[in-house]
């Protein structure tokens, strides 16, 4: 029974938001051009942008990760300048798309067993 009220009542509210939006159509431009695009398309989504063409592909990328996985301590400019892409991009690549982050490994001296002790006294 709650589903045969709410068609009813979203029957009644669109037929009534058209009249609304007749009258609103000469004032409101906005609200004319979201439905004629809504009938034109089916949705009142933006159409996909042209522009620029991107210069990560996936094919760039599994290359790029390949070879960071085979050579991890390797520079970016090495990197760039082998895959033939710039050094934003390789920095971009391995930065943001493969999260991966430089770091040095540090030699730290050994723990004993009295070091604990040391520690809790300090």
């Amino acid at each position: 029974m709650n589903g045969v009220k709410r068609q009813v009542w979203s029957k009644t509210t669109s037929s009534h938001l058209l009249c609304l939006l007749r009258g609103i159509d000469s004032q409101f431009p906005l609200f004319r051009n979201l439905v004629d695009k809504f009938r034109e398309t089916g949705s009142v989504d933006d159409a996909k942008r042209c522009g620029r063409p991107r210069k990560l592909s996936e094919e760039k990328m599994l290359d790029i990760s390949d070879s960071v996985m085979q050579s991890p301590s390797k520079s970016l400019r090495k990197l760039a300048q082998q895959r033939d892409i710039g050094l934003g991009t390789a920095h971009k690549a391995v930065k943001k798309k493969l999260k991966l982050f430089p770091y040095k490994i540090m030699a730290a001296q050994a723990l004993e067993a009295t070091d604990n002790e040391k520690r809790i006294r300090y």
